[in-house]
């Protein structure tokens, strides 16, 4: 899924919806272009959240958990691709939720992990 959900992937979508290819061209790039409205932008955008709720689907059907949390770097555009995964997933009951703790979560829990 890394292929699909991904910084990497969401720059492949950017350039595939007509954006330009730039080197070193990165989500966060792609996200204040998407918030300056760039229709190519909110487009890779909106595709990613698209791929984050079926990937979202295959854990509800395998694990049936009450929530999910969004974490990592990307988390921090969630106001992009959010309309596009709660429209996949308005029929499951599980709710979806970002990492209080941001991007720096991660991180944190292999600490956590390692202290212990």
């Amino acid at each position: 899924m890394e292929h699909f959900i991904s910084g990497a992937a969401l720059v492949r979508g950017y350039v595939a919806a007509g954006g330009c290819a730039e080197p070193d061209l990165d989500a966060a790039q792609v996200a204040e272009r998407a918030r300056a409205h760039d229709d190519d932008a909110l487009s890779a955008w909106r595709s990613f959240g698209h791929d984050l709720g079926f990937l979202c689907e295959a854990v509800i059907a395998l694990l049936d958990p009450e929530i999910i949390v969004i974490g990592g770097s990307l988390a921090r555009a969630s106001d992009l691709f959010r309309p596009a995964l709660l429209a996949r997933l308005e029929k499951h009951p599980t709710r979806i939720a970002e990492a209080e703790l941001g991007p720096a979560a991660g991180v944190i829990g292999a600490a956590a992990l390692n202290i212990a």
